[in-house]
């Protein structure tokens, strides 16, 4: 869409593997609720993510569906994302994924300043599992990380900038 912005993590292709995006949750909930779509546009295009889902060319992990159904009303939303899960996050990063990514001291500054580590209420817990997903990705396709995180916060870096600094 216009208004989403989007980063490229790789531009590097292993042959054979489609490009795929990360979604995070910023990017879902502004279709519904910040593109002022009526029920019938947001279901034409749910339908149209759900076919990129089912195509292997979008993804995002558990921690977005989380995300949703915790802090935001956006039921629509919630649900597609709940009925797509089992397909959009097999490639969702493990703990010990997490784990070892951290080991990088680049990558764990990076990773820990994606959410308030201080702040328990934070919101954006996806964050870190987003990047995640696409690091892991990246090493065997083009990934493109689709994000509206572009709010600057003390302390706090944005999926843009932390995507940036991991390439």
């Amino acid at each position: 869409c216009r208004r989403c912005r989007s980063v490229r993590v790789t531009r590097t292709m292993a042959e054979g593997a489609p490009p795929i995006a990360v979604i995070d949750t910023s990017s879902l909930v502004t279709l519904q609720s910040r593109m002022g779509l009526s029920g019938a546009e947001c279901d034409r295009i749910l339908g149209r993510l759900t076919t990129l889902v089912e195509r292997d060319e979008l993804a995002y992990p558990a921690q977005v569906v989380e995300e949703l159904q915790r802090y935001y009303k956006v039921d629509r939303i919630s649900r597609w994302a709940s009925n797509n899960k089992e397909i959009a996050t097999r490639y969702a990063p493990s703990e010990v994924v997490m784990a070892q990514l951290r080991m990088n001291p680049e990558i764990a500054r990076v990773l820990d300043r994606l959410v308030e580590a201080d702040d328990p209420r934070s919101v954006e817990r996806a964050d870190p599992y987003v990047v995640a997903m696409a690091l892991q990705l990246h090493a065997t396709r083009e990934v493109t990380v689709v994000t509206e995180d572009r709010k600057i916060r003390p302390g706090k870096t944005t999926i843009t900038v932390a995507c940036g600094r991991v390439r």
